[in-house]
């Protein structure tokens, strides 16, 4: 049961980070087959603008930020308080990703 429900999670996450790594400028509006499809009723995606999260950022509201680049490239540069797990290890890392507050991947 528990491997099901965390293969259903990694599906799910998976599904978002093509998502949002297909265009950084994509409106999901225009996709909407993609953009609003619900995988697991315990798992929300919700595509959201660079503007809503820095928003976000500026007003305190708790959100994990996740960067999916490679690693050079989080060192180069990351928003404040990333954590960097690249898309080539998040089949192994994805337990790293709070599950007590929204998650932002980019």
């Amino acid at each position: 049961m528990r491997r099901a429900m965390m293969q259903r999670m990694q599906f799910s996450l998976l599904l978002l980070i093509l998502g949002i790594s297909a265009s950084a400028l994509a409106n999901p509006n225009d996709y909407p087959e993609f953009a609003q499809k619900k995988v697991d009723d315990d798992i929300s995606v919700t595509f959201v603008t660079a503007e809503e999260v820095k928003q976000r950022l500026d007003v305190g509201t708790p959100q994990a930020l996740v960067d999916v680049r490679k690693s050079s490239s989080f060192e180069r540069q990351h928003l404040p308080k990333a954590i960097s797990i690249p898309l080539q290890s998040f089949p192994e890392r994805y337990v790293e990703i709070p599950r007590d507050t929204p998650v932002v991947l980019y």
